[in-house]
C-alpha cells in the first residue's frame, strides 16, 4: 500500500511539474514576443528620429551655403596703384628723356647702402647712366634709430644742393662713412669750396629736416621697408644686389 500511494504520490508530481513547465513556456514566449516588439519599435523609433536629424540638419546647411554664396566676379578686379614718386625736386643723374627710371631710396650710415655705392652703382652710372638709357634719382630713408648720424647726414647733402654741390656731398659722406658727424660735414663742405657760412647755418637751423622727412615719408607710403631700396620703372629690387641683378631687371625695359 505505501509502495503505491508512493507511486501515485509521484505521477501526480511528475505532472505537476510538466504543467509547470508548459506555463512557463509559455510566459517566456510571450515576453519574448513582447520584448522583440519593443525593440522592434524602438529601432523603428531610432531610425525615424536618425531620419529626421538628417532633415534638419543636411537641408538647412545646403539652404545656408546657396543662400551666402558669393557671386564670381563678371570684372577683373582693380589692381593696386603702383608707387607714386615726387621727383620734381629730387637730385637726379642722367637725360631727361631717358627711357628707364631709377629710383633710390638710400640711408647715408648705411653699410649696405655703401657697398651699393662702390660696387655696383659705377656700371650702372657707365653702362646705363652715361648712355643715356636711364637716369636715377636720389632720395633720402635715413633709419634713425640705428645710425643717428643718417638724419644730419642727408640735410648736409640737401644743404650743398643749393649750391649745386650735392653729389660731390653724396660721394664725400659714402667715401668717408665711418666719420660723418656734424663737424665732419662742415669739414667736407669746406673741402668742396662750398660757403661754408651758408652751408653751416643752413646744417645748423634743420633748414631741410622736412625735406629729408618727406621723402621717408613717401617711402613709406611706397613700401619701403629698408635700405638701399630701388625701383627701376617702378619694378622693386631691395638690397645692395650685384650689379648682374639691377643688369638684368635694366634690359627687361631697354
Amino acid at each position: 500500500m505505501d509502495e503505491q500511494h508512493h507511486a501515485k504520490n509521484s505521477n501526480e508530481g511528475m505532472y505537476a511539474v510538466a504543467v509547470a513547465m508548459i506555463v512557463s513556456v509559455i510566459i517566456l514566449s510571450g515576453v519574448m514576443v513582447y520584448a522583440v516588439n519593443g525593440v522592434n519599435s524602438n529601432l523603428a523609433q531610432i531610425n525615424t528620429n536618425i531620419a529626421n536629424l538628417k532633415i534638419n540638419v543636411n537641408v538647412p546647411q545646403q539652404q545656408q551655403l546657396q543662400g551666402t554664396a558669393t557671386p564670381a566676379p563678371t570684372q577683373p578686379a582693380q589692381q593696386p596703384a603702383g608707387p607714386n614718386f615726387d621727383l620734381k625736386n629730387a637730385p637726379v643723374k642722367g637725360k631727361d628723356d631717358a627711357k628707364i627710371t631709377i629710383v633710390e631710396y638710400s640711408d647715408f650710415q648705411c653699410p649696405f647702402c655703401s657697398r651699393f655705392y662702390a660696387q655696383t652703382l659705377p656700371s650702372i652710372l657707365k653702362d646705363w647712366v652715361d648712355s643715356g638709357k636711364a637716369k636715377i634719382y636720389f632720395k633720402h630713408f635715413p633709419l634713425t634709430s640705428i645710425h643717428p648720424n643718417a638724419q644730419k647726414a642727408s640735410e648736409a647733402t640737401e644743404c650743398a644742393k643749393d649750391q649745386n654741390k650735392f653729389w660731390e656731398m653724396h660721394d664725400k659722406i659714402f667715401e668717408n662713412q665711418a666719420a660723418i658727424q656734424i663737424a665732419d660735414l662742415k669739414k667736407y663742405a669746406a673741402d668742396l669750396k662750398l660757403d661754408t657760412a651758408k652751408f653751416n647755418k643752413c646744417i645748423d637751423d634743420g633748414e631741410k629736416a622736412a625735406a629729408v622727412n618727406a621723402d621717408l615719408q613717401e617711402g613709406f607710403a611706397n613700401g619701403v621697408t629698408g635700405t638701399p631700396s630701388f625701383f627701376i620703372n617702378g619694378q622693386s629690387i631691395v638690397g645692395a644686389q650685384p650689379y648682374e641683378a639691377f643688369q638684368q631687371a635694366l634690359s627687361s625695359f631697354a
